[in-house]
C-alpha cells in the first residue's frame, strides 16, 4: 500500500521513485490507483518518478459518485499533476481512463499518453442510448460474475490472490460518467495528430460484460493513425493485475524509450 497525499480539491495520490520525467497512472471504473501495483516497480526501475491517482469518489478521494462526471475525471488528473509540479507528464489511463487521458492530452496536459483498453470516442463508436443508467452503480451490475467460478472463467489471467485483492477493493462507479461515455465523448483528430501515443488492447478484453473488446482499441488506434500493441491472452482487468503484465510493461518502456 502507497502512502497518499491529497491536493487542495481532495483528490488523493501517491509518488514513488525519481526520474527526470514524471508518469501519471490513472485507473479505470470501480477501483482506484492499487490497480497498478504491477506498474509501479517497473516503470521506478527504469527512471520514472511514477505517481498514482484515486479518482473522485474512489479509493480515499471523497465523493458522491453521483454528482461527478468524466470532465471531473480530467480535472483530478489535472489538480494532481499541478500539485506534483509535473512538466508535460506521461500519462497512462486504463478503461474510462484511457479515454479521460486522450481529453487531458487534447486540453494541453501532456504530449504523451499511453491509452490500455480505452473506452472509445464519440468519433469512433458514434452517439448511443444512456438510458436505464442509475446515478451510481456496481460492477456487478456492469455484468460481473458473482460466484467464484465465473469470476476465474472470465478473468482467465489473474491469479486467484490476485483476483480476492480485486473482489476485495473495488466500489462503485459514476452514472454521470457512464451516461457520458455512451453519449460519446468528443476527441479531436487534429488535436492529437502532434501527440505521441500509444493505444495498448488486451486480447481478450470482452471476456467481461464492461471490457474493450481489441476491436474497439484497434478502431482508436486506426481512427487517430497511432501505433497500438496488442497483449495476446490479456483481460481486461488482467492486463493490470494479471499474469501478461509484464508483457504490457514491455510495450510500453518500448514506446517510450523511443518517443
Amino acid at each position: 500500500m502507497q502512502e497518499m497525499k491529497l491536493t487542495d480539491s481532495g483528490i488523493a495520490y501517491f509518488e514513488k521513485g525519481e526520474g527526470d520525467k514524471t508518469v501519471v497512472l490513472v485507473h479505470g471504473s470501480f477501483v482506484d490507483s492499487t490497480m497498478w501495483g504491477m506498474y509501479v516497480e517497473p516503470l521506478v526501475a527504469a527512471g520514472y518518478a511514477v505517481v498514482g491517482v484515486d479518482l473522485a469518489g474512489h479509493g480515499q478521494s471523497e465523493a458522491d459518485l453521483s454528482k461527478v462526471d468524466m470532465d471531473t475525471y480530467a480535472q483530478n488528473v489535472s489538480d494532481v499533476v499541478a500539485a506534483v509540479g509535473a512538466d508535460n507528464p506521461i500519462l497512462i489511463g486504463h478503461s474510462m481512463s484511457g479515454l479521460t487521458v486522450l481529453t487531458n492530452a487534447q486540453a494541453g496536459l501532456s504530449d504523451t499518453i499511453i491509452s490500455i483498453d480505452p473506452s472509445p470516442s464519440l468519433e469512433v463508436q458514434g452517439e448511443k442510448s444512456d438510458a436505464d443508467i442509475p446515478d451510481v452503480f456496481s460492477i456487478f451490475d456492469a455484468g460481473m460474475p458473482t460466484d467464484q467460478p465465473g469470476m476465474m472463467s472470465a478473468m482467465h489471467d489473474v491469479e486467484p490472490q490476485m483476483l480476492m485483492q480485486m473482489k476485495n477493493t473495488v466500489g462503485n462507479d459514476s452514472g454521470p460518467a457512464r451516461r457520458q461515455r455512451k453519449r460519446g465523448i468528443s476527441i479531436s483528430k487534429e488535436k492529437l495528430d502532434n501527440k505521441k501515443i500509444l493505444f495498448v488492447a488486451a486480447s481478450d478484453g470482452k471476456s467481461l460484460p464492461f471490457g474493450i473488446s481489441v476491436e474497439s482499441t484497434k478502431a482508436m488506434a486506426e481512427y487517430y493513425g497511432k501505433p497500438i500493441a496488442v497483449i495476446d491472452g490479456a483481460t481486461h482487468p488482467g492486463i493490470l493485475i494479471g499474469t501478461k503484465v509484464p508483457e504490457a510493461v514491455k510495450q510500453i518502456l518500448e514506446f517510450l524509450k523511443d518517443n
